[in-house]
């Protein structure tokens, strides 16, 4: 395997675990406080989990989607994946567009399978008692908890659009402040104005 496709392998693994582990966990957080959880110990070896919690962490894992969110971020990667591989094969290769499939059909079936949910069982088990997973899963059959399960999503999509468009006018107010202190800035056009104060833009309007 030369250095293309090893870069490309180890994008891939991070890219997988950081989104499906997200995706599996969003919905989660409100209960993440329990005083009897412990913290997961991603080194030891998972001791057996007892039928009946595993039932309960199945359970809460099929409420909260997180097959769903591992089976929907593995097609958003396919895309990306593609255009991966496409760097990463010898242009014009006569079995590039094979590869991209069979790569993308295998990956596919894995995030389909029951594999990802094996690997978090163990992480759960250590996480939650069994009287935290029943309590959890009750609350979710709750009708305040099948709001919070159905609302999650766009809630952090508007909340993520939030925090950019802050983002956006937070940083030029900074870089103005800051160009008092650091006369450089003035010059270098790293002071730009921010939406909502329009009266700063006159001095380094010609600047581009």
């Amino acid at each position: 395997m030369d250095r293309r496709m090893c870069r490309l392998v180890r994008v891939l693994a991070i890219s997988i675990g950081m989104g499906m582990m997200f995706g599996s966990a969003k919905a989660q957080e409100p209960n993440s406080q329990s005083g009897s959880a412990q913290q997961p110990a991603a080194t030891s070896r998972p001791a057996a989990v007892a039928p009946s919690k595993e039932a309960e962490i199945r359970k809460l894992l099929d409420a909260t989607g997180a097959k769903k969110n591992a089976v929907e971020f593995g097609q958003q990667l396919s895309q990306y994946l593609r255009g991966m591989m496409e760097k990463s094969l010898p242009p014009g290769g006569p079995h590039n567009q094979q590869i991209e499939d069979t790569l993308i059909n295998k990956l596919m079936d894995h995030m389909n399978s029951d594999e990802f949910i094996v690997r978090l069982i163990p992480i759960y088990d250590q996480a939650f008692t069994e009287d935290d997973l029943k309590g959890i899963n009750r609350f979710y059959e709750t009708a305040a908890g099948k709001k919070l399960l159905a609302q999650t999503p766009a809630v952090m999509e508007a909340a993520n659009d939030a925090s950019q468009e802050w983002i956006q006018q937070l940083i030029p107010d900074i870089i103005g402040q800051m160009a008092e202190q650091f006369p450089e800035l003035k010059d270098s056009g790293s002071q730009k104005p921010a939406g909502k104060n329009p009266e700063r833009a006159p001095e380094k309007s010609n600047d581009k």
